[in-house]
């Protein structure tokens, strides 16, 4: 009866075992898993922060040529008033 129970627990550690360097290997695959998933975050990030820093200089850009359009449109007015006061003085 003692062998046998020795031979049943033999073949029960050998099972666990075989289990344990199955769980290993899967542990392992999810791990380079993750490293990858983190890896690809990182990139996002970056490119994400990238694009902010972008979207801050287009729009001071855009504020710039705003301002520029005023003033264009003011010397436009002024320029056609000009030339009225002219046409009107003849």
């Amino acid at each position: 009866a003692y062998f046998h129970e020795e031979e049943t627990s033999d073949a029960k550690a050998l099972e666990l075992r075989g289990e344990l360097a199955i769980l290993r290997e899967r542990k392992k695959e999810i791990q380079l898993s993750i490293k990858k998933d983190i890896v690809k975050l990182l990139e996002k990030r970056k490119i994400l922060l990238e694009l902010k820093s972008k979207k801050a200089n287009l729009g001071g850009t855009i504020e710039w040529i705003m301002e520029d359009l005023e003033i264009l449109k003011f010397l436009a007015r002024s320029v056609q008033n000009f030339y009225a006061v002219i046409r009107s003085s003849k």
